[in-house]
């Protein structure tokens, strides 16, 4: 990346900085070849997609007997005092923990179902 840019130059300020930064990046994406891509520079494989990012995502539906829950930056989540692992893929955003029959719950992200966990049970750092 532009550990490159750090090995060779001593910067006089975090604008000098960026400003060097932003000169590699535009030269990585717009000049320097690319051996994987034909040794094309990856702008001129680049293009815009026909489909519209919404501005605003319309809220997720959740089940009434469900509860949000944060995920660490860690990966984890906390169920009643019980501590688990999902993923350090999500920190920081919510999941939804819907409750099933016999003390298990199912974690869902948005309309993907993450994992079921036991609650209950007196082990704490457990990975899912």
């Amino acid at each position: 990346m532009g550990a490159d840019v750090l090995a060779r130059f001593d910067p006089a300020s975090p604008a000098a900085l960026q400003a060097r930064l932003d000169a590699w990046r535009d030269e990585s994406n717009h000049e320097r070849p690319h051996g994987a891509i034909g040794h094309f520079p990856p702008s001129s494989r680049y293009q815009l997609s026909l489909r519209r990012f919404p501005d605003t995502l319309p809220p997720v539906a959740s089940e009434p007997a469900a509860r949000l829950l944060r995920v660490s930056g860690q990966g984890f989540i906390v169920i009643d005092r019980q501590r688990d692992y999902l993923s350090e893929v999500i920190p920081s955003e919510e999941v939804e923990v819907r409750p099933l029959a016999a003390n298990r719950v199912a974690v869902w992200s948005g309309p993907i179902r993450l994992t079921e966990l036991p609650l209950g049970e007196p082990t704490t750092d457990r990975a899912v």
